[in-house]
């Protein structure tokens, strides 16, 4: 519940802030270029900029999320080890395993 709720206060935010923040450095540029066509330029530097930030954030973000999902595969590995070798202890070894069968 609280991820969801997270996410979607993010999501409201990010995407308001996005916005208001673009057209704010829209503006901003064609007041100091007294233009459209003048302040195009920076405006495509700009953009160029944030793709290379957002491409850099992912990578970065990607290789951390595959760090931890190898981690958590690791400890989900132990854990099984450890109960099988739980299992083993607690069961005689001239004892035959325990099938069990459907019933009909």
């Amino acid at each position: 519940e609280h991820k969801l709720k997270g996410k979607a206060a993010i999501d409201g935010i990010g995407s308001r802030l996005g916005k208001s923040g673009g057209s704010l450095i829209h503006q901003g540029l064609i007041m100091i270029f007294y233009s459209l066509s003048c302040s195009t330029p920076y405006v495509a530097a700009i953009l160029v900029l944030v793709l290379i930030l957002w491409i850099t954030a992912v990578r970065i973000l990607g290789k951390q999320f595959q760090e931890l999902s190898v981690k958590a595969k690791s400890e989900v590995a132990v854990q099984v080890d450890v109960q099988v070798a739980i299992q083993e202890e607690s069961t005689p070894s001239s004892a035959a395993p325990l099938v069990l069968q459907p019933q009909a």
